[in-house]
């Protein structure tokens, strides 16, 4: 099929329905949609979490969190078929021109495909390894190689769309950076320069992953002077102090105190950011702020880790201390996009 003769202010609605880390992975392509639609009505249909994220996204008119019964990893929604039948007419709704369903490597396209087929939205478009019949108007074959900016890319391209520009992004908002801006005051955090240590489950499952963060926390207060900012989520505040405890250097745990678009702000003033979970460390991405992830076993897929200033490393690498050095161009370079792993 031809590629669509676009007038500019069409609507269009994008799914990217996994979590935060998937989402920075596709800025670059909306951008892209943007910038060939000045004065289209974007709206993105993301995971919850994502959706959090929203005020920071460049170009994107409308947010709509939603969990798609196909991203559904852990199989917990009810059995509900009135519930898909109404997520359809919302998308009937919408009056859409187009759709864009940007489907990672371990999605399948189909589901969201049929879903617009039958919300009445004439252009589908998305990658699939699969057979897609007459679900898709327009179809990128096979799973795409490369990293996963550059897999967007290649789906948006398809219509014609600019891809020249592969750097992920994110935008602050004036009222986010004043209420961290105030947040940061009030913790005595105002001009000092600081890290981000962003715990999570993954970083406080061993013996070996702790004494990890605490070598870093420790590595980046004594020798390069730095004010450690822990961050993540409530339940995770006892886990985090415990942590910091570990490192026996001075921290201030902020786990809690902000919303997913107050974090970014914060990860955005950072020197770097260290954490086990990716989606901390792909928004310092999108900021241009270099960050490691700490792994213990597996590691993400290459086409999966932070594009930038970046390296992931196993919890028991001697050469941690080194590494952060590098990374904060201490020592010389950095390293490149996409991110290392070593």
């Amino acid at each position: 099929m031809k590629k669509p003769r676009w007038v500019g202010n069409e609507r269009v609605v994008v799914f990217r329905t996994e979590d935060i880390a998937q989402l920075v992975m596709a800025t670059p392509a909306l951008r892209a949609i943007r910038e060939a639609l000045p004065d289209g009505q974007i709206t993105l249909l993301t995971s919850h979490t994502a959706a959090g994220l929203a005020p920071c996204l460049e170009g994107v008119d409308e947010v709509i969190p939603f969990t798609t019964l196909w991203a559904d990893r852990r199989g917990e929604l009810a059995f509900d078929p009135e519930r898909e039948e109404g997520f359809v007419e919302e998308l009937r709704g919408g009056k859409y021109a187009a759709a864009i369903i940007l489907n990672n490597q371990t999605q399948s396209s189909l589901p969201a495909a049929y879903a617009c087929y039958m919300a009445g939205i004439p252009l589908r478009l998305a990658r699939s390894a699969e057979v897609a019949g007459s679900l898709l108007t327009h179809r990128v074959r096979g799973f795409g190689e490369g990293h996963e900016i550059e897999r967007c890319l290649e789906v948006v391209g398809t219509w014609g769309f600019d891809t020249s520009d592969k750097a992920p992004s994110l935008v602050t908002p004036p009222k986010v950076r004043a209420t961290v801006d105030l947040l940061l005051k009030n913790h005595g955090v105002a001009g000092r320069p600081y890290v981000v240590v962003h715990g999570s489950p993954e970083a406080g499952r061993s013996d070996a992953t702790i004494k990890a963060f605490a070598r870093a926390i420790t590595e980046l207060a004594d020798r390069f002077g730095y004010l450690t900012l822990m961050t993540g989520l409530p339940d995770e505040r006892l886990a985090i102090q415990w942590v910091a405890g570990e490192a026996g250097t001075p921290s201030l745990v902020i786990a809690g105190e902000t919303s997913v678009a107050e974090l970014a702000t914060v990860i955005e003033g950072a020197a770097i950011v260290v954490a086990a979970n990716a989606s901390p460390a792909h928004i310092a991405s999108a900021y241009g702020v270099p960050s490691m992830l700490i792994c213990e076993g597996t590691r993400p897929p290459a086409q999966w880790l932070p594009w930038g200033r970046s390296v992931a490393v196993d919890a028991g690498d001697a050469t941690l201390g080194e590494q952060l050095t590098e990374l904060l161009g201490v020592g010389g370079g950095a390293a490149l996009a996409p991110a290392a792993a070593v």
